[in-house]
Parts: structure tokens; sequence; C-alpha cells
């Protein structure tokens, strides 16, 4: 199964970009985000919030866009609600508050394995869009929620190639939300070249009171008229062509181009053997949810004691298709939900001959 990296972008940049966007890519059929598999469990932690414990950082012209669509009410009116508070709003775009960003950095030094988590922590890095299981601004949404996966059908290769992506279409935001800025009059000497965070732009406090003096100084003519600049810079945006778009980015686009056209070449579904063994020499530890995480290089793989047990099973003497029937009578779909993850990552390794 393919699918085009056109269609993980948000639309407004199938306009402009190039052409390498239609090139197919497997389908990511691991990271089934609308049935999340580990949230089908109701003691898991992340149950009411899936892989969205972030805060995104979309950029003005994506903001202008969804303000003025016809469309994703709820996101608008979330969107309008934060842009009156002033925390983390910027004339590049949100930018995570500076009591969000702490928190993230105490919560994550607490637990560094993403073990041990309490549903109460989780939560208190939930997105700010996120709606019960569902993104409200997903149309617009911004380089980690376009690139994330938790598991990839190309193993590392597949990771390779989105962490590349997200790293490009993070140089697109923070190109092009400056140029939507000079092109509205900005000073030059006042827009920054690096990217905007909470360190470099010192708008709110840990306990998200407004600087007022830093606040207005930011945002000049434009102060109380935030939504307003947002609007303009997606006018701006949505106007550019491709010969504009490439001369905006300069040099490092043509790299990122290249760099991507290789990593796809490597981001392809193996075909996996009919036998498979259990890779006993990966180590294994319980959670503290009861989980089985397998500890395996590069990632850490978490099933439900009762797929380990299954997998155990798996000792080369019978094929996966007929291992997997075993899992039928617990409503399990093995195959589709588990076992490439399983293989890409060495757990079910092939038999030797």
């Amino acid at each position: 199964m393919t699918t085009t990296v056109s269609s993980k972008l948000p639309p407004l940049y199938h306009r402009f970009f190039p052409d390498f966007i239609e090139n197919e890519i497997p389908a990511e059929t691991i990271a089934t985000c609308d049935d999340c598999v580990f949230c089908r469990q109701p003691q898991n932690p992340f149950i009411n919030t899936k892989c969205c414990t972030y805060y995104p950082q979309m950029s003005n012209y994506l903001i202008g866009g969804l303000l003025q669509d016809s469309g994703w009410t709820e996101g608008k009116k979330r969107m309008s609600a934060l842009i009156k508070s002033r925390k983390g709003v910027t004339p590049y775009g949100l930018i995570r508050p500076k009591g969000y960003d702490l928190l993230d950095q105490e919560l994550r030094s607490l637990h560094p394995t993403d073990t041990g988590w309490t549903q109460m922590e989780v939560e208190a890095l939930r997105c700010p869009f996120y709606d019960k299981g569902q993104c409200t601004v997903w149309a617009y949404r911004e380089h980690c929620c376009s690139t994330h996966f938790c598991f990839s059908v190309g193993g590392k290769k597949g990771k390779q190639f989105w962490s590349l992506l997200n790293d490009y279409l993070i140089l697109v935001e923070k190109e092009l939300s400056k140029y939507a800025l000079y092109q509205l009059g900005w000073e030059a000497d006042k827009l920054l070249l690096e990217k905007p965070d909470c360190r470099n732009i010192l708008i709110d406090n840990p306990l998200g009171e407004i600087n007022e003096e830093h606040y207005a100084a930011l945002w000049g003519k434009w102060t109380g008229r935030e939504e307003q600049l947002y609007a303009a810079c997606y006018e701006i945006i949505s106007q550019l062509d491709l010969d504009t778009f490439e001369r905006i980015m300069g040099v490092n686009h043509q790299i990122y181009l290249a760099k991507l056209t290789h990593s796809k070449t490597q981001f392809q579904v193996p075909d996996i053997p009919e036998f498979l063994i259990y890779n006993r020499k990966i180590d294994t530890e319980t959670t503290k949810e009861g989980d089985i995480r397998y500890l395996s290089s590069g990632t850490h793989v978490v099933v439900s004691p009762l797929i380990h047990k299954l997998v155990e099973k798996f000792d080369g003497t019978r094929t996966y298709h007929s291992l997997s029937s075993l899992f039928i009578p617990f409503g399990i779909d093995f195959q589709k939900d588990y076992l490439l993850m399983l293989y890409l990552n060495n757990i079910l390794i092939q038999k030797e001959a």
C-alpha cells in the first residue's frame, strides 16, 4: 500500500511545493492514529491524548489560513481564545508558553524512557487543539503533526525519512513566516533569523502572566490586531508560486530535496518471511501499567501481556499466518496492528535455514 508525500502535508503547500511531494511512499499502516493501538486499554495514561502531548508551533500564515477557513469551527474558536490570552502569541505564529515549556521539560526529565507517566501528567501536556481524539486544526497543522509516527512501516529508514521531512518543514515554516512579515513592512533588523521560541521571545512568565511592555514592543502597530496580521500573512503565502518559493528558500531547499529523494529510496516496506521466531536476546521490562516493553536498539515497543505471551509462541515451526489466527478469539488483528512493527524492530526475526 502506498500514498504520496503531499497527503501528509497541509493543502496550502500543494500549490507551490516542488513535484517531490507527489512521489509515492509506503503508507504508514502501523501508526493507526484514528484507532490508536496503544490507547485501546482503559488503563493506558495516554488514552485521552494519544501522541498529542505537544504544543503546536503553528506559523503565522497557517494560523491565518485557519481563521479564514469556512470550516474548522472548533479549531477557530480555540485559536481565537489563545490569541486573546496572548500566551505564546507572536507575529511569527504560536510558540510554547513559558509555563508549558518548563512543565514539559520537568516531566520528560522525570520520565526519560517514556515510562511511568500518570494520566494527570500526560493530560497536562495535551495539545490545546485536541478534542476527543481528533485534531481541530488538521488542515493547517505544523511540521511535527505532519511527520510524527510512533512506528514506521519502513523501520529505521522510515523514521529517518520522516525526521528529515520534519526538519525541512521547520525550515519552510521559519522562512515563510519571516517572508510574510517582511512583505508586510516589518523592519529587517527586528526579524529573528533563528527559530522563535520562549527563550528568545520573552512575553510571558511561568505563571502565564504577560509582560505588557515586551508584548507591545514585539507586535508594534499590530498590537490588538493579531488576527488581522495572521490573515494578511496567509494571503501573501497562499499566492506563492514555485519559482518565488524556491527563491525564498535558497540553497538549503535544494539540499533538502536531494537528501529527501535519497532517503525516500531507502524507505521501503520489506517482505516478511513466513517463518519467524521470537528474538529472546532482546531484554524486556514490565511498565508501571503492567505492559511489556521490549528494549530493542533505537526503539521502545510496548505491548500488552497477552500480546507478549502470544509473541513467545513464534518459534519458527508455524507460519505467521497460522499463528496470527490465535489472536482472532481475542478480537486482535495481529498481522495489521503488530506483525510488521515487531519484525522491523527485530523482536520477531527470520528463522535461520
